[in-house]
């Protein structure tokens, strides 16, 4: 891993599974210690489906609100777990796979949830994180 930065990224959703994900990377940043970064993406690109949608300046800042209240309440949770912790959040309006691909270069490993809110309850994985998984520079 030489070259590497000294961070566990984690991407989240919002979702149960990202929680557990969120818990996952603190304990492993912690145990390492390593720095977590904290990356949500807002879903933006639906709102401009179909060439865009009246009021959608409303709706994306209702959007950037949800996602604060994403990252704040990780963050509060990789706190209670280790006070210490090195922890960035961010919030982005790129695409998640995206996102995270590229900022795989710079990480020691990217931790995601098992599912998101997608849909397909069945599925293990979701469509991010077969992404991800299958094009990140390290470890997912």
């Amino acid at each position: 891993m030489t070259g590497r930065s000294d961070t566990v990224l984690v991407g989240i959703d919002g979702s149960d599974g990202s929680a557990e994900a969120v818990r996952w990377a603190t304990r492993l940043a912690a145990g390492r210690g390593l720095e977590l970064e904290v990356l949500h993406c807002l879903q933006v690109a639906s709102l401009y489906y179909g060439g865009g949608l009246a009021g959608s300046e409303a709706l994306f800042g209702d959007l950037q609100r949800e996602g604060d209240r994403v990252v704040a309440e990780a963050r509060d949770r990789v706190l209670e777990v280790d006070p210490a912790l090195r922890v960035r959040t961010e919030v982005c309006t790129d695409s998640a796979a995206a996102v995270l691909i590229e900022r795989s270069r710079g990480a020691r490993v990217v931790v995601l949830g098992c599912t998101g809110r997608g849909g397909f309850a069945g599925m293990l994985v979701g469509g991010t994180a077969a992404t991800v998984a299958g094009h990140a520079c390290c470890p997912v």
